[in-house]
This record gives structure tokens, sequence and C-alpha cells, in this order.
């Protein structure tokens, strides 16, 4: 048991190899979903990649759907999927031929009703189709970090992973938050003397190391 084990590990590792080539840095994460005499593997990492595994090729290296497909490219002909990037877990529910899909990312969550004819394209200009749950279930957004003032409970101010520096003045009345950075940002802070001063990083660029932001305008902060 334990050398199939093994076994599995190590084509698991070939094909997260092969994909790392083509995904770039970030954590990956897959989901093998049972086809019939097939594998419908899906992986994520900064886009999400579909590959058809068969007994006849079953290491992904063949082409068509034998291939990682790029079902949602992120940063190049987004319209493919209207997807959020940076996939951080998988699930799924497979029944009477049909995958319901379920992908966990940094700006929430998003469904497929069913992989086998939903999602079945890495071309641009073609489409995959992806439902965003995020209008219904609530904000699912990944905070970095949450900072509160000191003197004035209504005030939050958080990073978040790829949306920006959301903010609100009224944290116990209203849920209505305004974005006061964009893009990547991380740890967070008001300064316990001036609820006005605030302070955030964003990641390193091609330009610096860590980036230190200071805006002196509290909750009127905007990008």
């Amino acid at each position: 048991m334990e050398s199939d084990r093994r076994f599995r590990n190590y084509k698991l590792r070939r094909f997260f190899r092969r994909l790392r080539d083509r995904a770039g840095y970030l954590q990956l994460d897959a989901c093998a979903v049972p086809a019939g005499t097939t594998t419908h593997l899906y992986a994520g990492a900064v886009n999400i990649y579909k590959c058809v595994i068969t007994n006849a090729s079953p290491s992904c290296a063949g082409s068509g759907n034998n291939t990682f497909l790029n079902l949602t490219h992120v940063y190049g002909c987004s319209d493919i999927a209207k997807i959020q990037p940076d996939q951080h877990a998988i699930d799924f529910l497979a029944a009477n031929g049909v995958e319901l899909l379920y992908f966990a990312n940094d700006g929430g969550i998003y469904r497929a009703l069913d992989g086998v004819t939903g999602l079945t394209t890495g071309t641009c200009g073609l489409s995959n189709s992806f439902d965003s749950l995020n209008a219904t279930l609530g904000p699912m957004t990944q905070f970095v970090s949450v900072s509160e003032s000191a003197s004035d409970p209504n005030l939050i101010f958080g990073g978040t992973q790829d949306n920006g520096a959301p903010a609100t003045a009224f944290a116990q009345s209203s849920a209505t938050w305004v974005n006061v950075n964009a893009g990547d940002d991380g740890i967070t802070a008001v300064n316990p003397a001036n609820p006005n001063e605030w302070f955030v990083t964003t990641p390193p660029d091609s330009g610096s190391g860590l980036n230190l932001f200071r805006c002196a305008n509290g909750i009127t902060c905007r990008t």
C-alpha cells in the first residue's frame, strides 16, 4: 500500500513539474475527477488548467485534451473565463457523467456546473462556463491584514491579495467599503495617535524591494 502511494505521488510530482513551466510561481492545487475510463485532472495556480488522463496517455504529455489546457488565461485573454486569478482550492461532485466543480481563489468562490461540457477549451476567442458565487455568498476576498482605528471602532482598513486595500468608516452601521489602494496589498496600519494617517505595504516590484506607502487623508485616500 505504501509503495503504491509513493508511486501515485511520484506521478503527481511529474504533473506538477510539467505544469509549473506554464503556471509560473504560486502554490499548486490539484483535483482528480473520475470520468469513466479516464480521469479529468484540474490544477490551479495563477490560472486553472485541465488535462484528460487515459491509460494510453497517463502523463498529460500528449496533444489536444491530453495536455494541460489553460482554461482561464487571466493575464492574456481573460474573456475566456472571467475568473479571478490565483487559485487556492478545488473541489467537485461527480455523478451521472456530470462534474460540478468549485474553485476558491483570491477573489472568492467560482463554480462550473459541468466540467465535462463547460470547461473544454484553452483557446483565446472561445469561452469556458464559470459562475461567480460572490454576489450571493457575500464578500469572500482574502485579507492579508486588517487594521482598526484606536479611537473609532467604525474605521477599518485592510490589505488584500489582488483586490486592493478596502476600507470603511461605517463598520457598525453599513456594508459599504471603498478601495484606498489598488492591486496586491499586504500589512496595513493606522496611527494610534492620528486615525487619518494610514500605512500599507505592497509586494516587491522590478524597481524596489518591499514598498511602504503613507496617506494622511484616512478614508478619503483613493486610487
